[in-house]
C-alpha cells in the first residue's frame, strides 16, 4: 500500500497518480492582487487563507518568493531563527497555508531524539517512503536499510543525502514540494547535514525547504548554506494591534478591555515584543517600571528560555539569579557584597563569560533580554529568592539606597511584618514626593501584603491604587481596588475614595454610565461627611451626569442630592 502524505491538492500519494497537466507537475502560481498567496489551477483545491501575521510582512514576502521560485523549478531554503515564542511555528504554518498546489512534508525536532541519527529525517520522509522503489537501486536500498525496512550494512552518509535529494526530486515530478522542519535546534546532526546537502542542490529543483530553530542552540550551525532569517520582537504598532485583538476576544461581554498607554509601553518593555509573551502577560497585572520583580511567564515559556542558559551557564545560575533580583540596582559593589554573603562566585562576571546575556554601561548591570531575566529570576525557589533579597537588602545600606533596601526587605519577608511594611510605606511617601507614583504603588502594594490589620491593609491598598492611577496603570489600579473592597473593616471615609477610583477605572474602560452608577450611592455620605474634602468627588459626579445625559436626582437618587453644584 502506498504511504500517504499531506498534499495541498487532490493529487493522491503514490506513483499511480498521473499528473493533471502535460508537464507532469501541478501548476502552482501567484496571481497579482492575491497578496502573495499561492494559487493553484482550478480544481486543485487548497487550504483557505487566514488573516496575515502581524508585523511579519517582510518574512512572509520572503516565504512567498521562495514558494514562487520553487513552483517555477528554482527551489531553495531558509532557516527562521529566534527566541521561544517569537512566531517561528506561526510562520511555518503560514508557509504551508500559502503552498497551494504543493506536496507538504513535515517534521519536528524532539529533544529526546536529538542524539538518534536520522530521527528527524525519518519523520520528514515517512509519509513517502513507499515511493522509494522509484529511486535507483542503491539509493532505494540505502533508505530502506536506514529506516529498518530492509537488512543490510548502514549506508554511507553521502548516499543517504543523495537518496533524500533524489526522493524530493522524484516527488517534484508530480508537484512542487515544501519541506517544513520545526524545532530544528533539536534535530539530530546527521539529519541537518543531510538537509544542508539537499539545500545546496535545490537551485534546479521544485523543492522549498523551510526550517525554524532557536538562535544559537542545537546543531543548526551545520546549515551554512541556508539563508538565515532572524525574527525580532514585534514593532509597537503590530504589538498594540495584537494586544487589542487578544483583549477584545478575552472580554467580549464588556466590549473588550484596553490598556492605558503606560501599561502598553510597560508590557512591550518586559516582553521585548515577543508575541507569545505579550498574549500570556496581557491577562495578568504587569508590575510597572520602578519595581524590581519581573513578571512570571508560564512554565513552558520559562523552561524554553532557561534551556539555553542551563546548557551554557549552569554553574553561573546562582550568580545570574542574584543579578536578576538586583535588576541593576546598587552597582557592582553592592552586588559583590550580596554575593559574598551568599557564597556565590562572581568569577564568571569578571571573566566576561556572561556577556551574551548581560550588558554593563559602567553603572548598571542588566540582562540583554527582559524575558531571560524573568526566566532566571523565577527559576529560583521562593525560599532562595527570599535569601537573595535579604542579602541585597543588607548590601544596600547607604542613605541613597533606602528605597531599594525597603523593597528587598519586602520581597524577603515571609508572612505579616509591620516593621517592613512601615519602611515600605515611608519609601512610598518619598517616591510620591519625588514624582514617582509607580514606585510608590509598588511599595504600598507590597506593604499591604505584609500588613496584618484589616483596616490598615485596606487603606494601603487603595492608596496604592491611587498611585497606580496617577502613574497611568488603570488595570493594576482595578486589581488593587478589588482587593481593597474585600477588606471587611474599612472606614466610610476609605470606602468613598475606593468607589471614586473604581469609577475612574470604569470611565477609562469606556463606560461613563457605569462610573456614574459607582459614584451615585456615595454622594449623600460625601455631603454628610465633608463637602470640602470630597469636592473633587462632587465635581466628578456632576460631570458624569452631564456627559451621560442622566439627571443627578430621581427616584433612585438620595433625597437632596440633585440640587448641589
Amino acid at each position: 500500500m502506498a504511504a500517504t502524505a499531506s498534499v495541498n491538492s487532490p493529487v493522491p500519494a503514490g506513483n499511480a497518480a498521473p499528473s493533471p497537466v502535460a508537464t507532469g507537475r501541478t501548476a502552482a502560481r501567484f496571481e497579482p492582487g492575491s497578496g502573495g498567496a499561492a494559487r493553484s489551477e482550478p480544481g486543485s483545491g487548497g487550504a483557505a487563507r487566514s488573516d496575515p501575521l502581524l508585523g511579519r510582512d517582510d518574512e512572509i514576502g520572503l516565504i512567498e518568493s521562495l514558494l514562487r521560485r520553487a513552483a517555477e523549478g528554482r527551489g531553495g531554503g531558509v532557516i527562521l531563527q529566534g527566541e521561544p515564542g517569537i512566531g517561528k511555528t506561526a510562520l511555518l504554518a503560514c508557509a504551508e497555508e500559502r503552498a497551494i498546489g504543493f506536496r507538504v512534508l513535515r517534521a519536528v525536532g524532539a529533544e529526546p531524539e536529538r542524539d538518534l541519527a536520522y530521527a528527524t529525517l525519518h519523520q520528514l520522509l515517512l509519509p513517502v517512503l513507499g515511493l522509494a522503489g522509484g529511486l535507483p537501486g542503491p539509493q532505494a536500498q540505502a533508505l530502506d536499510v536506514l529506516f529498518g525496512r530492509a537488512h543490510g550494512t548502514a549506508p554511507d552518509p553521502f548516499l543517504v543525502a543523495l537518496s533524500t535529494l533524489s526522493m524530493l526530486s522524484l516527488l517534484g515530478g508530480d508537484q512542487p514540494v515544501l519541506c517544513l522542519v520545526d524545532d530544528a535546534h533539536w534535530a539530530d546532526e546527521p539529519t541537518l547535514k543531510t538537509l544542508a546537502f539537499v539545500a545546496r542542490r535545490l537551485s534546479n529543483e521544485p523543492v522549498a525547504l523551510v526550517l525554524a530553530a532557536r538562535t544559537d542552540e542545537g546543531h543548526d550551525a551545520g546549515l551554512p548554506d541556508l539563508r538565515r532569517v532572524p525574527l525580532m520582537g514585534l514593532d509597537r504598532e503590530s504589538a498594540r494591534t495584537l494586544l487589542v485583538r487578544h483583549l477584545s476576544e478575552r472580554r467580549p461581554a464588556v466590549g473588550g478591555w484596553r490598556l492605558s498607554g503606560r501599561e502598553e509601553e510597560r508590557l512591550l518593555a518586559v516582553t521585548g515584543g515577543n508575541p507569545l509573551a505579550l498574549i500570556e502577560l496581557a491577562g495578568q497585572p504587569i508590575l510597572p517600571e520602578g519595581t524590581y520583580e519581573p513578571p512570571a511567564m508560564t512554565d513552558e515559556l520559562r523552561r524554553s528560555f532557561l534551556a539555553k542558559v542551563r546548557a551554557r551557564h549552569a554553574a553561573a545560575l546562582p550568580l545570574l539569579q542574584l543579578i536578576a533580583a538586583a535588576d541593576g540596582s546598587g552597582g557592582l559593589d553592592g552586588l559583590e557584597r550580596a554575593a559574598a554573603s551568599l557564597r556565590v562566585d562572581t568569577g564568571p562576571l569578571h571573566r566576561a563569560e556572561l556577556d551574551e546575556l548581560l550588558t554593563y554601561d559602567g553603572t548598571r548591570l542588566a540582562f540583554r533580554h527582559p524575558l531571560i531575566r524573568s526566566a532566571i529570576y523565577h527559576s529560583a525557589p521562593a525560599d532562595r529568592r527570599a535569601a537573595i533579597h535579604r542579602a541585597l537588602a543588607a548590601a544596600f545600606d547607604g542613605p541613597a539606597d533606602r528605597h531599594r533596601r525597603a523593597w528587598h526587605l519586602g520581597q524577603a519577608a515571609v508572612g505579616p511584618d509591620e516593621h517592613v511594611a512601615e519602611q515600605l510605606e515611608r519609601s512610598a511617601e518619598q517616591a510620591a514626593a519625588r514624582g514617582g507614583p509607580v514606585a510608590a504603588m509598588a511599595a504600598l502594594s507590597r506593604a499591604a501584603e505584609l500588613t496584618a490589620d484589616d483596616r490598615r491593609r485596606g487603606r494601603r491598598l487603595w492608596t496604592a491604587a491611587h498611585a497606580a492611577l496617577q502613574g497611568g496603570f488603570t488595570a493594576k489600579a482595578g486589581e488593587l481596588l478589588e482587593r481593597a473592597e474585600r477588606e471587611p473593616h474599612l472606614d466610610e471615609a476609605d470606602l468613598i475614595p475606593v468607589a471614586v477610583m473604581r469609577a475612574v477605572v470604569a470611565e477609562f474602560a469606556g463606560s461613563p454610565e457605569d462610573a456614574l452608577d459607582l459614584v451615585r450611592p456615595w454622594i449623600p455620605r460625601v455631603l454628610r461627611l465633608d463637602r470640602r474634602r470630597f469636592a473633587t468627588t462632587i465635581a466628578m459626579y456632576g460631570d458624569l451626569g452631564t456627559r451621560t445625559h442622566r439627571p443627578r436626582s430621581g427616584p433612585t437618587s438620595p433625597t437632596g442630592c440633585g440640587s448641589f453644584r
